[in-house]
C-alpha cells in the first residue's frame, strides 16, 4: 500500500512539474438558481497519437486508465492532447490532502450527480467506471470518447453531473443520445473550455445504466446514506471562489469568520428530504451562516426545527428544505459545526 501510494504521490508532482500550464479555462461552479454560466467553446483540436498515449488499452492484460503514467501524459505538449482527456486522467483527478489537514492521506477528485428540478445533489461513484470497485476511474470516457458536432437530443435533462478534482477544477457534464456535452472551469474562474463527446455505444450503454440504477436505488424508501440527497447549491460550491465565511448562533452576538474554507464544504451540507419555493429570508433561532464568492454571489442559510432555508443574491426567491435526520451527535448540521469546528458553545 506505501508503495502505491508513493508511486500516485510521484506521478501527481511529476505531472505538477513537468507539464506545461493547460489552456486558460474558467467556471462558475456555484451558480445558483440562475442556472449555471454560459459557456464558449473550446478549440476541438484531436491528436490520434496523443489520444493512444493518454487512453488506457481496454485489454485486461495492459495498463488500466487509472495507470497512466506522466511520461504517457507529457510525451506531446500539452496542447495537444484534448484538454477534456487531461483532465479527466487518474493523474488530474486523484492526489493528496493538503498537509495542513492530513499530510500523506489520499483524497479523490468529487463526482456528484445534480437533480436540476428537485435541487438535490447526490455524492457519487464515477459513473464513467469501466473497473470494477474503482469509484473514481473514468476509463469509460477516456478510451471511448472523441470529440464531435452531433451527439443527437438531450436525454436524463433534469439531470447532470459534476466532477471536481482536488485542484478545485471543475467538469460539467450533460446527457446526450450519442454521447455527453462537457464544460471545463479552472479554480477562481468560470467555465470556458465545452466540447461535445461522442462516446463508443457499449460504453455509453454502461454509463447511462450506471446513473439509471443509482437512481433507482435513490428512490427506496431504506436506501442507504450514498444514496441520500443533499442540498445542490451548497454542493455546488468551490472553495477556490469563495472569499469569505460568516457564521452566525442565535445565542452569540459576535459573527465568527472562517479561513479553511475546505472545512465548509462538505460539513455544511445536511440530508434533505426536499424543497418548497418561499419569500422568506430568515428562520427564527436560527444557526446559520453566510458565504461569499469572487463573482459577487453571496448565499445565506439558516438552519432551525428540521428546516433549512437558503437563498442567494441574484433572485428573489429562496428554498426552504425539509431535513432528514439529525447527524450523529444529535444537533443539527449548522449547531454541530459550531461546536465542532469553530468551539462556540451555546
Amino acid at each position: 500500500m506505501k508503495k502505491y501510494v508513493g508511486i500516485l504521490l510521484a506521478l501527481s508532482i511529476l505531472f505538477i512539474t513537468s507539464c506545461t500550464d493547460e489552456g486558460k479555462g474558467s467556471s462558475s461552479g456555484e451558480s445558483s438558481a440562475a442556472a449555471l454560466e454560459s459557456t464558449s467553446s473550446s478549440s476541438t483540436e484531436t491528436d490520434s497519437q496523443a489520444s493512444e498515449n493518454i487512453n488506457a488499452s481496454s485489454n485486461k492484460e495492459q495498463k488500466s486508465s487509472q495507470e497512466i503514467s506522466k511520461d504517457e501524459i507529457c510525451k506531446y505538449p500539452l496542447a495537444d492532447i484534448p484538454w477534456w482527456k487531461a483532465g479527466l486522467s487518474p493523474v488530474k483527478l486523484r492526489g493528496f490532502a493538503k498537509l495542513e489537514q492530513a499530510e500523506g492521506r489520499y483524497e479523490p477528485g468529487k463526482f456528484i450527480l445534480y437533480d436540476d428540478v428537485k435541487k438535490l445533489s447526490y455524492h457519487t461513484e464515477s459513473f464513467f467506471s469501466a473497473v470494477e470497485h474503482d469509484p473514481e476511474d473514468t476509463s469509460l470516457l477516456l478510451d471511448n470518447a472523441q470529440e464531435a458536432d452531433d451527439i443527437g437530443k438531450r436525454i436524463l435533462n433534469d439531470f447532470f453531473v459534476e466532477i471536481v478534482a482536488l485542484d478545485d477544477t471543475k467538469y460539467y457534464i450533460e446527457f446526450y443520445e450519442d454521447g455527453i456535452f462537457i464544460k471545463e472551469a479552472l479554480p477562481k474562474v468560470d467555465f470556458k473550455n465545452s466540447t461535445y463527446l461522442h462516446v463508443k455505444p457499449d460504453a455509453y450503454k454502461k454509463i447511462i445504466s450506471n446513473i439509471e440504477s443509482f437512481l433507482e436505488q435513490a428512490k427506496k424508501e431504506n436506501a442507504s446514506y450514498k444514496y441520500m440527497p443533499h442540498i445542490q447549491w451548497l454542493s455546488m460550491m468551490r472553495e477556490s471562489r469563495i472569499t469569505d465565511v460568516s457564521f452566525f448562533a442565535p445565542n452569540v452576538e459576535e459573527e465568527k469568520h472562517i479561513t479553511n474554507y475546505s472545512l465548509v464544504y462538505d460539513a455544511v451540507n445536511p440530508v434533505v428530504k426536499g424543497f418548497k419555493v418561499t419569500e422568506l429570508r430568515s428562520l427564527p433561532n436560527a444557526y446559520s451562516m453566510k458565504i461569499s464568492f469572487n463573482n459577487g454571489l453571496i448565499f445565506r442559510c439558516y438552519e432551525s426545527d428540521s428546516q433549512l432555508l437558503i437563498y442567494a443574491n441574484d433572485i428573489d426567491t429562496a428554498l426552504l428544505y425539509e431535513l432528514k435526520t439529525p447527524n450523529n451527535s444529535g444537533l443539527s448540521t449548522f449547531q454541530a459545526f459550531f461546536e465542532d469546528k469553530i468551539g462556540i458553545a451555546t
